[in-house]
This record gives C-alpha cells, sequence and structure tokens, in this order.
C-alpha cells in the first residue's frame, strides 16, 4: 500500500494551479470537494476498466425463514457476485430475475434453497438511500448469503474519513490535475486549466491501461461453471 495524505494532495493542487497562496480565494476546503468529484471519477474508471479487485468488499447476509427482502452496506455500487451458502461450506451462484418471473415463485414446486433448486436475487430501492437486495424463492430458513459488490469509498475530509488515499503506483495524479484544472479555471487561468486536463487525461489512460493487470497471471480458460466439480475439483479446459 502506497498512502497519501488529503493534506499533501491539497498542496499538490495548488502547487500545479500555482494558488499556493491564495487559501482565502480556493480554500483547502473547496480543493477537498474538487477532488472528492475526482476521485468518484476514478472509482467509475476503474470500474468499467476490468480493474478487478478495485473497490471491492463483500458482506454476508444471515436470511430469516420467511423474509426475502435485507439491506446492502450503505456503500454499495453495483453487485460482483451472489452465493447463497446451503451449509458453511457448500453454495450455489445466484442468478438475477425480472418482475415478469414472479409468478414462478409461487408455484415453485419444492421448498426452495435446497440442491438442485436455483436461487435468485433482485435488486431493490429501499426510498430512504439505501439498496436492498431480494430472494427468490423466499428464504425458509437460517442460511447466509454472501454479496460480493463494488462501493464507493468514503470521501476525503481533512484529518477524518477518506485520509489517507492508496494511492497505487502514483494514481492519485489524475484527481490532483483534475481538481487543479477546476481551480486554474475558477482563476481564470483557462490555459493552465485545459493543460492540467490533459495531464488529467494521460494520466487516467495510463490507469485504465495498469488496473485489468492487477492478477497478470491469472490465465484465461473455458471452465462449466453450471455443474458440481466431478471429482472434487474443476478440470482444465483450454481456451
Amino acid at each position: 500500500m502506497n498512502t497519501v495524505p488529503v493534506a499533501t494532495l491539497i498542496l499538490r493542487v495548488q502547487q500545479d494551479a500555482n494558488l499556493e497562496g491564495a487559501t482565502a480565494f480556493i480554500t483547502p476546503a473547496e480543493i477537498v470537494d474538487r477532488l472528492n468529484r475526482a476521485r468518484r471519477e476514478l472509482v467509475d474508471e476503474l470500474r468499467a476498466s476490468g480493474g478487478a479487485g478495485y473497490f471491492r468488499h463483500r458482506t454476508t447476509i444471515p436470511t430469516v425463514a420467511g423474509t426475502s427482502l435485507y439491506s446492502l452496506p450503505v456503500d454499495f455500487i453495483s453487485i460482483s457476485f451472489v452465493l447463497a451458502y446451503l451449509t458453511p461450506t457448500q453454495f450455489i451462484r445466484c442468478a438475477p430475475f425480472t418482475d415478469d418471473m414472479r409468478p414462478m415463485f409461487a408455484t415453485i414446486l419444492g421448498t426452495g434453497w435446497v440442491f438442485g433448486q436455483p436461487v435468485y436475487y433482485q435488486l431493490d430501492d429501499s426510498g430512504a438511500g439505501q439498496t436492498q437486495i431480494e430472494f427468490m424463492p423466499v428464504p425458509t430458513g437460517q442460511f447466509s448469503a454472501v454479496v460480493g459488490y463494488q462501493y464507493a469509498p468514503a470521501d476525503f475530509v481533512q484529518g477524518g474519513a477518506g485520509d489517507p488515499f492508496d494511492d497505487i503506483n502514483g494514481w492519485s495524479e489524475y484527481m490532483v490535475a483534475r481538481a487543479a484544472s477546476g481551480c486554474a479555471r475558477k482563476a481564470k487561468f483557462f490555459d493552465l486549466s485545459a493543460a492540467l486536463m490533459g495531464e488529467a487525461g494521460t494520466a487516467l489512460e495510463r490507469i485504465k491501461r495498469m488496473a485489468p493487470l492487477r492478477d497478470i497471471g491469472t490465465a484465461e480458460v473455458v471452465r462449466d461453471v453450471t455443474r458440481t466439480a466431478p471429482a472434487g475439483y474443476w478440470e482444465e479446459y483450454d481456451s
């Protein structure tokens, strides 16, 4: 981990925008806000570029018999996977369902949440700013669902949450250049603002090229994931 404190990011923005002595005109709080906006862009760019493992968490949901809706963490952005653990060591991968599939759960044979039967999920909005996940068929007992998801990191706050930032390999340069460009534009340094946007674009291209290589040793293979392992392990298939 290569951490950099928020105070250092603020100083770099001031230096790049040539505004070190203008703290009354552009306050550190405004710079932090610009850094947060740039950070949100960086998170989405990493998600879109296939950077496996960046901004990814997992959470375990204990199910209750007869309850289908459960709240997801407040930092949730998108689903990576959902696993229904029928025993502590045996699970099935859940698939999403659509609203036109709902009638089939009213007549589904068997009890659900048993081997040989699929478990489905759908995302829902709680109406209170939190995402929920709905399971179908309705859980019939106390199981565990493990949800892998991409998350929104906490905003930068001087000396508080989000401080320091994991700089990976100098990836904060994108946020610094992006924030500095906005500061320079506010100061009417339009040529400097444009130059800094160019630097931000260059930094972003480097990040997008390198992000997918985090697990560079993983080979691409074709694998049958619709059935269980025949002998306690998965046989390999050439791609």
